[in-house]
């Protein structure tokens, strides 16, 4: 149960919340670490948060909208790389020394950002995706996998209770603060326009009030 004190709308976005917690909690954690995020959606950006807060050494974020990558810096990132005007892999290698991130979070479900993904992955590195393709991809298991002894974990919702007890403790303690990310209000008679504001890229989370005409 949350506090009697949350803000509403804080609650009403616990629930994806807590997929950014799972993936980035999940395999060898990332405390002490360098992290690519790839995808800098809402629960991208949430991601970015708990990264910052769980000492994660660098945290790179890739995506193609300014306006989404503007996000990732206010919550904590310390590069972004819109892939649109730079090759993201040949910028993280420069950013860790030529050997790439230690750990990758994957939230885009874009083919060709999993691919730089991986790439950009340091041999023995793992990856953790939670970002679905709208379709079978194209994959060289041996290349990208196999022979560089990435570990790849496949990150379904979250866990209860595990990552709940997680996020709650980030929101409560106050290391993670997810008010930034609530861009919009909207009456729930108007849920079309919010829908249509997301979708053009323009906002981030929206929150809609069931009480308002």
């Amino acid at each position: 149960m949350n506090p009697p004190d949350l803000p509403w709308e804080i609650a009403a976005v616990l629930e994806p919340f807590g997929n950014a917690v799972h993936t980035v909690y999940s395999g060898v954690g990332v405390e002490g670490k360098s992290v690519l995020i790839t995808g800098a959606g809402p629960i991208g950006l949430m991601a970015v948060a708990v990264a910052r807060a769980s000492g994660a050494t660098l945290v790179a974020v890739t995506d193609l909208q300014p306006y989404r990558l503007d996000f990732a810096r206010k919550m904590g990132a310390d590069r972004v790389i819109n892939v649109a005007e730079k090759d993201p892999v040949q910028t993280i290698k420069q950013l860790t020394g030529g050997k790439g991130v230690e750990v990758l979070l994957e939230f885009s479900g874009s083919e060709k950002a999993i691919h730089q993904g991986l790439q950009a992955l340091m041999p023995g590195g793992e990856a953790r995706i939670l970002g679905i393709p709208s379709d079978p991809i194209n994959f060289d298991l041996a290349g990208e996998l196999v022979m560089r002894g990435i570990t790849a974990l496949g990150i379904a919702g979250r866990r209860l209770y595990q990552t709940w007890y997680q996020g709650s403790g980030l929101i409560y303690s106050g290391r993670v603060d997810l008010q930034p990310l609530i861009t919009h209000h909207f009456a729930m008679a108007d849920y079309k326009e919010a829908f249509a504001l997301l979708q053009r890229g323009v906002g981030v989370k929206a929150i809609l009030y069931p009480e308002q005409s």
